[in-house]
């Protein structure tokens, strides 16, 4: 252990000279010289990542010595348990204000989404890789997030296990696009305005299903009006029906532009397709004939 308490009350009062001066521990004493006025303030340095980093612990003597310490001790305890100080001190910071973390924004999404999920299995993938692979930006106020952010998190996937690395970066997406709705919507609110998240408006049922049939290596046809009952009963008369969704008011108000992965991309990196999800499926699409 680094030895500290190198500092005294008076010694850190009196100190003029231009330059850090150590306590110890990673806690230093900065003192600056601009138009003849000094300045002193506390700073806490580390090492993260091969990276030497400075964290401002704030000005003296309006922090003195002995709160130094006691702030370069709780966040020399987050930097050993793996964290990142900085990092977290900003999403601490944010929440203060209300601007969410990604981690927050991606619960909140994937609950949303709840709804769409017809196997649990959806509901787990969406979890894992939001909260497992997505681990270094989940503390992070979601306008932080930068695209190199992004790309530190796909590249280790993309060599070793690409089509998972595709199916994250449209959940990422997904997320980052709600959160850059929620920050527009904040900054721009309008009394009694309505806005509208969907990504894509129109997206004909026959594709989707032809996407589908592709996907599982299944025929597909088309079936109309009687035989579609038939076929289907309610939900054919569910798929019938014209339920248009639209954003284009939302993104027009806005100036809201989502980027995400389109549904018919999405379904090209659906796990059910993939070859032991895909044989189950045409087993019993053989059995039912």
């Amino acid at each position: 252990m680094r030895r500290t308490g190198k500092l005294s009350a008076r010694r850190a009062a009196t100190l003029s000279r231009p330059g850090r001066h150590g306590d110890g521990a990673g806690l230093y004493l900065s003192i600056s010289k601009a138009g003849g006025t000094l300045r002193r303030r506390w700073v806490y340095l580390f090492t993260r990542g091969g990276k030497l980093r400075e964290m401002g612990l704030g000005g003296f003597p309006e922090v003195l010595l002995a709160a130094a310490r006691i702030e370069r001790d709780k966040w020399a305890a987050v930097l050993r348990s793996g964290g990142d100080p900085i990092g977290l001190r900003k999403a601490e910071k944010a929440a203060s204000r209300g601007v969410p973390t990604f981690g927050q924004l991606a619960d909140e999404v994937i609950e949303g989404k709840g709804a769409e999920w017809r196997n649990e299995k959806h509901r787990q993938q969406w979890v894992m890789t939001l909260n497992e692979y997505a681990a270094p930006i989940r503390n992070r106020p979601v306008n932080e997030i930068e695209t190199d952010d992004v790309l530190g998190i796909l590249r280790p996937l993309w060599l070793k296990r690409p089509e998972t690395a595709a199916r994250l970066r449209g959940r990422i997406e997904h997320v980052l696009d709600a959160a850059r709705l929620y920050r527009l919507v904040l900054e721009q609110l309008e009394t009694g305005a309505r806005y509208h998240a969907v990504a894509e408006e129109g997206v004909p049922v026959r594709e989707i299903a032809e996407a589908i049939g592709r996907g599982l290596k299944l025929p597909t046809i088309s079936l109309f009006g009687e035989r579609a009952g038939e076929h289907f009963g309610a939900l054919g008369t569910f798929a019938g029906l014209d339920l248009a969704a639209s954003s284009t008011l939302t993104q027009k108000r806005l100036a809201w532009q989502p980027t995400q992965t389109g549904l018919l991309d999405d379904l090209k990196h659906a796990r059910d397709f993939e070859p032991e999800n895909a044989k189950i499926t045409q087993a019993r699409h053989t059995a039912s004939k």
